[in-house]
């Protein structure tokens, strides 16, 4: 395997001097679906829901 880039070693000094990420964690995505569907996010994709 080669060198890692500068560019990373960068990255981490920045994330350290800051204290926490460089960018924000990504946040859990609301879908706005029809009544009665609901989205499971483990794999099984758009569901029906039994009322």
């Amino acid at each position: 395997m080669g060198k890692r880039k500068e560019h990373y070693k960068l990255g981490w000094e920045e994330k350290k001097k800051s204290g926490n990420f460089l960018v924000k964690q990504d946040i859990k995505h609301q879908y706005n679906l029809p009544k009665g569907k609901d989205y499971d996010y483990n794999c099984k994709g758009l569901l029906d829901i039994d009322d």
